[in-house]
């Protein structure tokens, strides 16, 4: 009798193992009637979540055929008493108003920010190659490194290297003038030195021509969107590359960047502006000036994250 239970447990427990392992194979043989729908969940969830840090607002917004119905709005909330900036603004692109502001017509000293002038009119008015630290540089690399560095050095090397140089700071205010905005500059770099500003201007403005720059030479400002580029230049031994790295750090968590630059004295205190697509075709620009050397990228994460849509 003991022998024969010791069997009959040995048969039921091999039934099980064969009912088992024909599970596995049916699942195995089917794997993707099973598979399959984790993963399309897994792959939905990640396209949602990739939507809502794009487009920065609700999956709802993301779906909406007719995009011109969206109106931006802004939580004063969380911004009121929190802006350590002496000026900010969120400036919307396509409408050119204002969607906020903070003493965004006073002038202050734009520190590097300068750059985007000098930028501007190097590509507008001389657009040639440049011999720099030994190297030669296309217009387009030398613009990049210096935005993306924010290299002092190669943005008096390049208004020199255009025109002299009085000739070429000339150049930048009378492009400033004809823009109307307001917006002076005593040197391409944006250096303070005592008794001078390198730039000077407001917020209002400054948004404004980072609208106009982003768009006009998106090849040469979509580089200051990455924490670090390689450059391509020429050595005496032919071709080479010069690393160069982002003064904004936090650029890259800022999906749809289209342009970043950042301003720093002790005189200026903290700049930082941001061009950005809030959804696709809906470029904002974000503007802190006077903050702090940390400050100013706290105070523009919290301009972005006031934003909020109604339809």
């Amino acid at each position: 009798m003991k022998r024969k239970k010791l069997d009959t447990i040995h048969i039921h427990g091999i039934n099980v193992i064969i009912i088992f392992g024909l599970i596995v194979l049916f699942i195995f043989d089917n794997k993707s009637k099973f598979v399959s729908p984790i993963l399309a969940l897994s792959v939905t969830e990640n396209k949602v979540y990739y939507n809502n840090q794009y487009n920065k607002l609700a999956q709802s917004v993301v779906e909406i055929e007719d995009k011109n119905k969206i109106i931006l709005k802004i939580n004063d909330k969380k911004l009121k008493n929190k802006i350590a900036g002496l000026s900010a603004i969120i400036y919307d692109v396509n409408n050119n108003t204002s969607l906020w502001s903070y003493n965004a017509n006073k002038t202050w000293s734009l520190a590097s920010m300068t750059k985007v002038m000098t930028t501007y009119v190097y590509k507008k008015h001389c657009n040639k190659s440049i011999k720099y630290n030994g190297l030669t540089w296309s217009s387009d690399n030398a613009l990049r490194f210096m935005l993306i560095e924010s290299s002092n050095g190669m943005a008096i090397a390049l208004a020199s290297n255009c025109m002299k140089y009085r000739d070429f700071i000339n150049k930048m205010n009378e492009e400033a003038s004809n823009l109307g905005l307001n917006l002076n500059y005593n040197n391409s770099s944006g250096m303070d030195t005592p008794g001078t500003v390198g730039g000077r201007g407001d917020a209002t403005s400054i948004a404004s021509f980072f609208a106009i720059t982003s768009m006009k030479y998106p090849e040469i400002f979509d580089s200051t969107t990455h924490s670090s580029s390689l450059v391509s230049v020429t050595n005496y031994k032919g071709e080479a590359v010069v690393q160069a790295i982002n003064t904004n750090q936090g650029i890259e968590y800022i999906n749809g960047a289209r342009m970043s630059k950042t301003g720093l004295t002790d005189y200026a205190g903290g700049n930082l502006g941001v061009v950005y697509d809030i959804y696709i075709g809906r470029p904002l620009v974000l503007i802190v000036l006077g903050s702090t050397r940390d400050g100013r990228f706290q105070d523009i994460e919290l301009l972005k994250d006031s934003i909020y849509a109604e339809y």
